[in-house]
Formats: structure tokens, sequence, C-alpha cells
């Protein structure tokens, strides 16, 4: 069972706990990048440490000195999209950022670390290139579940289809909840899943979260998108009301517009 947050996946693992008991310690359950990081702990048994943003720029700057500090900050950010998209086999990607890429990577497997941003693509290359690992992987599984496909990104549906293939594989979400293209999901995979996997689509169609009046507006919103599946909800507090709209100069009377109405629904602050 895979998620996207370390919040999301112990909330999953409290439930399975609380409904299966002991048998619950049989099941995988974790983001994509924990899973894949005890992937490869079983490869490379003095991985213990993850690098993150700032370790990466200290590593670059031991690495390449004759750097000045503004430079390494972009070199960084540069690695990190590298790593992150998944461009190890793209023939545009400049030979010096794949220089300095392997670079780094040898000084942090050396090391007993693995960056972050790199551990799912270090997770599909390693499937790649040794394929007993994969086959060892895909053994291990009969039923594999995905939560919130909409925030995929093409890394982490690549790992999904390396490790899936011929396995019951369930996956919820939701088109119209995606906000995370800004860092790499891509809604469009979320369509390719039905074909890519021959799946059966559920809709689920009941609202119980919202009243009546706000899944309507929601909805008029909603339906411009030019990637969406049709599906039409239906609120189970059925409620009229207004909405009301507020414009801010910036986001501090935003901020200050909001805690206000907080403060007033409440009645009121002690």
């Amino acid at each position: 069972a895979v998620t996207f947050t370390n919040k999301a996946a112990d909330e999953m693992k409290e439930r399975l706990a609380g409904t299966l008991g002991e048998r619950s310690k049989g099941i995988t359950a974790g983001t994509f990048h924990s899973i894949c990081f005890s992937i490869l702990q079983e490869r490379y048994k003095a991985l213990d440490k993850v690098y993150d943003d700032e370790s990466r720029g200290v590593i670059l700057s031991m690495l390449f000195p004759d750097k000045e500090e503004k430079e390494v900050k972009r070199l960084s950010a540069e690695l990190k999209d590298y790593f992150e998209s998944g461009q190890a086999e793209n023939p545009a990607v400049p030979a010096e950022t794949e220089r300095i890429a392997a670079a780094y990577r040898n000084f942090t497997l050396q090391n007993g670390g693995i960056d972050l941003a790199d551990i799912i693509g270090s997770v599909v290359r390693l499937w790649k290139a040794e394929p007993q690992w994969l086959q060892a992987c895909r053994e291990r599984y009969n039923y594999i579940a995905v939560d919130e496909l909409q925030d995929i990104n093409p890394l982490q549906y690549e790992f999904l289809k390396l490790l899936a293939t011929g396995k019951n594989l369930f996956a919820i979400g939701d088109p119209d909840q995606s906000i995370y293209c800004f860092r790499g999901a891509d809604i469009g995979l979320f369509f390719s899943f039905s074909k890519d996997f021959n799946a059966r689509k559920i809709a689920l169609k009941y609202n119980y979260r919202s009243l009546g009046f706000i899944v309507e507006a929601a909805q008029n919103v909603i339906r411009n998108n030019s990637l969406r599946e049709d599906i039409q909800l239906v609120p189970n507090k059925k409620c009229n009301g207004k909405i009301s709209l507020f414009t801010a100069e910036d986001e501090y009377k935003e901020a200050g517009f909001i805690t206000s109405e907080i403060e007033r629904l409440v009645g009121g602050f002690n």
C-alpha cells in the first residue's frame, strides 16, 4: 500500500493494525520514498543515510571547491530536478549535468547515503540493470494499492508499472484534486492508468464533506478543466446558501481576512 506523505502512510498503518492486528505486519505500507529506500537498503547493505537539499549543497561544495556559492546553489537545484524527473536516459540532458550527477552519486553511495530526490529513480535504474531484483520484489506482492493517484509523477508511475506487472492493482484518486503539478505531478498519467493497466473504473459520486451549494459552485468551476472525468457529484448534505467573494490586495490582507472571519464565526478568541 503506497501513498505520498508520511502522515497518510502512518494513518494507513494504524488502521491496518487496528483492523488486522498482528497480520498487518505482513503488509508493506509507506510512501514511495520509504518503500524504495527499504528496497535499496537490501541491495546496498551499508546504506543508512538520506541527504536533503542542504546536505547536497555541502557535498557539491566539497566535490567542486572551485565553484562559488551561487553556482553551487544552481547546481544543487539542477541536480534535484534531474533526479526527480528521471532524465538519466534523456539525450537532451547536458553532459556536464550527467558528469556532476555521477560524481555526486558515487560520493554519497561510498559514504552510505543517497539523495532524497534520487531514491525512486535509483530503484527504477536498479530494476532495469538487475532484473533479478525486480523479480524478487514482484514475488513478494499479490496485491498493490495506490492512494492519491492524481498526484503521481512520471518516475513514480514507472516504478509502479515495473512492480505491478501481472499483479492485482487498485488505485484511487480524483483528477479534480490534482494540485501538485509544480512538484512534477502529471495529471495525464491518471487518465493513462486505465489503458496501461486495463483497469475497471468505479466512480464514487457522493460527497459527504461539503454542503450542497458548495458542491454545486465547485462543479461549475471544475467542469472547465481541460482534463477531467465527467462525474456529477451528489451532495449528501442538502442545504441552500450563498458564497461570499473577497478580493484581497495582497497575501497579508488575505490572511488577515481569513483569521478575522474565523474569529467572528467561533465567537472570538480568549
